[in-house]
């Protein structure tokens, strides 16, 4: 399991980095932002492996719940890093929306590279 995790997180870090590069360059440049996807997605990414399967064991509540999680949580830390970092400010519906385009792309490809054994 924590083989499959770690290939799953390698691959979220390889989806998701670069679109967060492409949201945050211009507020905390690019090395900053590489940081705040590793960081973000250490918190959310185990959580969604091996916390919520066990509260929510329907396949359909359990995919809401953790998309639901990854998306708030990651908005209000990279919304709390810009902060802490004096950047640039924008508004919390601006890390949200940033949020949850990243996490909806990474869930899409997910799937597409899980269907393709990759």
């Amino acid at each position: 399991m924590l083989a499959l995790w770690g290939k799953a997180f390698a691959m979220t870090i390889t989806l998701e980095t670069p679109l967060y590069i492409l949201g945050l360059r211009q507020v905390i440049g690019v090395l900053r932002t590489l940081v705040a996807s590793l960081l973000v997605n250490l918190v959310t990414h185990p959580l969604v492996w091996f916390v919520l399967p066990r509260l929510f064991p329907e396949q359909v509540h359990y995919a809401l719940a953790s998309e639901a999680l990854a998306i708030t949580v990651e908005a209000l830390m990279l919304a709390g890093a810009c902060r802490l970092l004096r950047a640039p400010q924008r508004s919390w519906v601006w890390f949200f929306g940033l949020s949850f385009l990243v996490n909806a792309a990474s869930a899409i490809l997910g799937q597409i590279g899980f269907l393709l054994g990759l």
